[in-house]
């Protein structure tokens, strides 16, 4: 299916990175990157003439946007928002009749075989979850978002789910494998920055406390621990 995309937005693009890089600019008329941050040396060259990028709190500054959108992305969002529900409901506002919202996120970490919960990481998985909720961002918010997407109006809802396995472990195939060293990646840089701000304000625990969790989580992946998120992508149609 092919339509002309002529006002694309992504919902919390990070940086800028992605939204540089993503194939839509090839075709759509106008994109748009909101973000409460963004990469403020970005070289102008680097930016598609049809880009542009705001800082913007989609969730507590108003969506005043003159012209719907065609089409909306969100991505990694799960953090994002204390009222996942609401932003959805403002997509539908701002899309045009027969517009689409997509997101692409992921759910908590889950573990194959006997993964004991004093193991790291499954400890530090358990703490994330336990922390988001507390703090009113919980971290499995993912599984709602297709019944959010019907109950707010849309139609054609789709769910697609994807293993993304957290390390190349013992067992998966060549594709999953490459897969794992990228995730691995990924999460072995993160670890830390995704729980000091939940675990010292919302649990208690001490920086260097949560420095040593991160530590003892890297190496439980780069040993193989079989973990694994749901990478769920989610999308609907606003009726005509």
């Amino acid at each position: 299916m092919f339509w002309t995309l002529e006002q694309v937005p992504t919902v919390s693009f990070g940086k800028g990175h992605w939204k540089r890089s993503n194939p839509f600019h090839a075709t759509a008329v106008g994109e748009l990157g909101t973000s409460l941050q963004f990469e403020a040396d970005m070289p102008l060259s680097s930016v598609p003439p049809n880009c542009s990028f705001e800082i913007h709190d989609a969730e507590e500054d108003d969506w005043s946007y003159s012209t719907p959108f065609d089409y909306v992305h969100g991505r990694l969002i799960i953090t994002c928002f204390a009222d996942p529900l609401e932003i959805i409901y403002k997509c539908f506002d701002n899309l045009k009749p027969g517009g689409y919202l997509e997101i692409h996120d992921l759910s908590p970490l889950e573990f194959e075989g006997d993964v004991s919960r004093s193991k790291p990481i499954r400890r530090w998985m358990d703490l994330c979850i336990e922390a988001s909720t507390q703090n009113g961002r919980p971290w499995n918010n993912a599984v709602h978002f297709a019944h959010w997407m019907h109950e707010v109006g849309f139609e054609d809802v789709e769910e697609r789910l994807f293993k993304l396995p957290s390390n190349p472990y013992e067992g998966l195939s060549a594709h999953q494998q490459e897969l794992g060293r990228e995730s691995m990646q990924n999460l072995s840089s993160a670890v830390e920055a995704l729980s000091l701000r939940n675990f010292t304000r919302t649990l208690g625990w001490t920086p260097a406390g949560v420095r040593e969790l991160a530590a003892a989580v890297r190496r439980d992946l780069s040993e193989g621990v079989k973990a694994y998120c749901t990478a769920r992508a989610v999308w609907g149609r606003k009726p005509l």
